[in-house]
């Protein structure tokens, strides 16, 4: 395990949080709260503030640099706070409810953020909104701390497994018919799923049933 302090250096340069409570520091601006990441990354004063402002132009806060927390509108602040987690540019991003304060039109604002930051790195969500979940590549079901649905989407795909079962995994994809033919199979590139063989049943526009086996690679 790494010490504390190395464990810091990782968080900061790996890691940016998006937190439900926004978390902002009061008594520093939009982009003062944005900068400050960087600073403690060492990165030159001219660049951060550089960087903080294309992050405030591209979550459509420019306009809003010099104002601080308080004069903010929650989505407003959330979107500060993205702004923020991606101020070193880190591969991984972790949001914790991150639209459970915020009314459901400002919730989809920031739905097509995270979802629009998601095309560039990993973004990890946790969540009760459905239709957050519903933008996600893969959604994870918890329940009583245990996994126990995994859903996902790839290139055209959509599948769930269930994980309760004793035995086996349940698995059950839906595939697109044209999706690539080798040899009465089909081939489906689903990295969580690789070294599978699964069957499955396409309805066609007029409902008829195909059913086909799949190799997962």
């Amino acid at each position: 395990a790494l010490p504390e302090r190395a464990l810091a250096g990782f968080r900061l340069k790996t890691i940016g949080f998006v937190f439900q409570g926004f978390n902002l520091i009061p008594n520093l601006s939009t982009l003062e709260n944005v900068m400050l990441p960087m600073e403690f990354a060492g990165i030159a004063s001219n660049e951060r503030r550089n960087r903080a402002e294309a992050l405030l132009a591209r979550v459509g806060l420019e306009a809003r640099a010099s104002h601080r927390p308080a004069e903010l509108s929650g989505g407003e602040l959330q979107r500060t706070a993205i702004a923020r987690a991606l101020a070193n540019d880190p591969p991984l991003v972790l949001a914790d409810e991150p639209t459970g304060n915020l009314d459901s039109k400002t919730g989809q604002m920031i739905y097509e953020l995270l979802r629009d930051v998601s095309a560039e790195r990993t973004v990890l969500v946790v969540t009760h909104a459905e239709a957050l979940a519903q933008m996600a590549a893969r959604v994870v079901h918890m329940k009583d701390g245990k996994l126990t649905v995994c859903t996902f989407k790839s290139g055209g795909c959509e599948g769930t497994m269930v994980l309760e079962t004793a035995k086996a995994e349940q698995l059950t994809i839906k595939v697109p018919l044209g999706t690539m033919i080798q040899k009465d199979r089909e081939t489906v590139y689903l990295p969580a799923l690789r070294g599978r063989t699964v069957s499955v049943t396409h309805v066609t526009e007029k409902g008829e049933k195909i059913a086909r086996a799949i190799d997962v690679k």
